[in-house]
């Protein structure tokens, strides 16, 4: 079976060394295993999406030498192509799957009503349409996924102490990432799954929504969840966090730095 991995950033900001870094370990991993690696492109965050960050997307990836067998090749390709805005109806069939077999509900609650545990809505059986609603996945008490990680051996997690209630569907009407980034796996055939160590938890809501919708491929997969890049203070280099920048050129000896810490 041929390997299959991807890279999937987000036009919501200008890239920074941890995104560069996470790349290049995913793109080594390929080369290494002879693979194959896609060019995703997650786009659905429409308020934040700008044209420069798109584009700039592309000229770092050029910058590093990241090649990919799949995938749009400039931003103009990308837009008629391979925009997630095209593939919105397969998205909302898994949606409607999830709806009909009582796995979703309609919630009007905010973030803070949901933290506190204030939310009624599930109870309340709210109509699909309800305005300014969410849909969020019931996650039965005690429900633990677990899984094998190539970098971290076995993993275990009770997935309601990690998504209490997590929106699948938001309020304006859009797939959330979960949702969107697990069907475009199962789409396009990725069968490596390579993500921060912080995106554990996102792992774990995918597996069990996958497994909700009988997607074994993506159960089958293999996941690999690497360090993350720190800045001097410890803390996780991000685009919330301000790291980002235009001023990034090759050779970019921090990104280097850290991916032979990775790699060793």
């Amino acid at each position: 079976m041929t390997f299959r991995s991807r890279i999937a950033p987000t036009p919501s900001g200008f890239l920074h060394e941890g995104n560069i870094t996470a790349f290049l370990y995913t793109w080594l991993l390929v080369q290494k295993a002879n693979g194959e690696l896609l060019l995703r492109i997650d786009d659905l965050d429409n308020e934040r999406f700008r044209e420069a960050y798109l584009n700039y997307i592309f000229e770092v990836l050029q910058a590093t030498g990241i090649s990919y067998q799949t995938g749009p090749k400039d931003a103009h390709e990308f837009h008629t192509q391979w925009s997630q805005q095209l593939r919105l109806p397969m998205y909302e069939t898994y949606l409607q799957q999830l709806w009909q077999s009582g796995h979703l509900y309609a919630c009007t609650c905010s973030r803070q009503q949901i933290a506190k545990h204030q939310c009624s809505c599930f109870q309340k059986k709210l109509a699909p349409d309800t305005p300014h609603a969410a849909w969020r996945l019931q996650v039965p008490h005690d429900t633990h996924i677990q899984w094998h990680d190539d970098a971290l051996g076995n993993v275990s997690f009770c997935l309601n102490e990690l998504q209490h209630a997590p929106i699948i569907k938001r309020s304006n009407g859009l797939p959330a990432y979960h949702i969107a980034s697990l069907a475009d796996d199962v789409y396009f055939g990725i069968n490596c799954i390579v993500r921060g160590e912080d995106l554990l938890s996102s792992t774990a809501l995918q597996l069990y929504i996958a497994s909700l919708l009988q997607l074994d491929t993506f159960i089958q997969s293999r996941f690999i969840h690497h360090p993350l890049m720190m800045n001097k203070t410890g803390k996780k280099i991000s685009k919330s966090a301000g790291n980002a920048s235009l001023q990034l050129q090759p050779p970019f000896p921090d990104v280097q730095r850290c991916l032979k810490q990775i790699v060793q």
